[in-house]
Parts: C-alpha cells; structure tokens; sequence
C-alpha cells in the first residue's frame, strides 16, 4: 500500500495521469502503438554463407565511462595507455563519440533495436516501452534465428537487471535464511526493514555498495567463461562502474 501510495503521489507530481503513474508501477499493461510495427517484428533480412563459422559478439556497456579528453581536463587522469593496448589489439576507438540520448535505457533500447526511439518524445512517459525494447530487442531475435545463444550479465540497475528472452544469464545466486529459496534486491530490503527478517534470522543489512561491487565482480569473472560455451553466443553485459555509486578505485 505504501509502495502504491508513493508511486502514484511522486509520478502524478511529476506530470503524469494516474493511469500513467500506474504504468510506472507497473500496475496496468504496457501500451506499444505508438511503436513502428517494424520495430517490434523483428524480421529483418540476413544472408549467411554456407560453412561461415559465426564469431560471438560482446556488447559490454561501460556506464558513464568518460572519453580520455574528458578524463584529463576533468581529473588530470591519462587514459591514453590503455586506450592504445585496445588498438594495438586491433581495437577501433571512437574519439569523438557523443550519445544520443541522456540515459541508459533510452540509449540501450537505441543500440538493441539498430534505431533511434525518438517516437517516444510527444507522449506521456512509459518508460516501459523502452524497457520493452530492451528485454525484447531486435539484435537478439535476428542473432537467435541465426543459431546464436543470447548470455546476458544482469546489473543491478532496474532496467537491466533481467532478461527474459535470455538463454544464459549468469546472475548471483542468494537465498533466504532457513526458506532456502533465491530472492531479489526488493525482498532483501523488506527483510531488513520488517519484522519478516527477524523471524527468519535474516543476515546483515542489505547494502547497495555491497550489490554493485558483487554484482559487477561476478560479472568479469564469468565474462572469461563464456568461450567456453559451444556455439556462437551474442553477450550482453552491462556494468555500472565507473557509474555512482563510485565502489572501486
């Protein structure tokens, strides 16, 4: 109830209808008409040579990773030796890169569906149509009808902390005390600020410094994995460093 409370008295402050707010909270089903129907099929034409052998591909998005001009004027900080190592490997760096849209799951829903989401600008916000875009996009679909298993690295951000449409996720496993059940970031929290987690003699508070250093841990020690698994795989692995909060060196 007070989860509801706050969802709708923040949202409808911040402009939105009520069944708007509701959306955010997830509440009532995601409306996509305003989606080019193209977009959302994801039948887009694709020609492979007989006998190609089909290379994996990582999509490994860095958040708020700033270019080396930025990091030298800002923090007097020269990246340029690494930056040369990833040529010297046969790296492509884009120097003068900008991004289209201010935040991640606009960007993201962007990359994953090869177009630009401006058709959401005019409209009420549903960000969950973005985030639609993002769990269901256009490049796994195409990948997977070429024979590829989609690996996904979830983070903690909301946005991509899960994807259905993934074949492997490599996801830390936590459980709750004497359940012995998996649970969520959400139900960490209601353990640690209700009476639920002293019946069930739940640990240490939760700590969202903790999540995002575990989190983004697990995620480059697995990365190395994946090779591992037969057949060509597209990875998506999104990691929130040097993203806030600043947990690392």
């Amino acid at each position: 109830g007070s989860v509801i409370y706050y969802g709708v008295t923040v949202n409808t402050v911040k402009g939105l209808s009520i069944d708007g707010a509701l959306g955010v909270l997830g509440l009532n089903e995601v409306d996509l008409s305003i989606v080019d129907p193209e977009l959302l099929d994801a039948d887009v034409s694709h020609e492979i040579e007989e006998g190609s052998v089909l290379p994996d591909i990582y999509y490994i998005i860095l958040d708020e990773y700033a270019n080396s001009n930025t990091l030298m004027q800002m923090h007097g900080f020269d990246n340029s030796p690494f930056l040369d190592t990833l040529r010297q490997r046969g790296f492509f760096v884009a120097e003068d890169s900008r991004t289209n849209y201010p935040a991640t799951f606009l960007s993201l829903a962007s990359s994953l569906n090869m177009d630009y989401v401006n058709f959401l600008s005019g409209h009420e916000p549903d960000f969950r149509i973005a985030y639609h875009l993002i769990d269901e996009n256009r490049v796994s679909a195409i990948l997977r009808e070429l024979g590829y298993q989609i690996v996904y690295f979830p983070s903690i951000y909301y946005v991509t902390n899960g994807m259905e449409s993934a074949d492997i996720t490599y996801r830390i496993e936590r459980e709750v005390p004497v359940l012995g059940v998996e649970y969520s970031n959400f139900d960490l929290v209601l353990f640690n600020t209700t009476l639920l987690g002293s019946l069930l003699d739940s640990s240490a508070e939760y700590d969202i410094q903790d999540d995002y250093r575990e989190t983004t841990l697990h995620a480059l020690d697995n990365l190395r994995l994946v090779p591992e698994t037969d057949g060509p795989k597209f990875t998506f692995a999104h990691l929130t460093v040097p993203h806030r909060p600043y947990i690392f060196t």
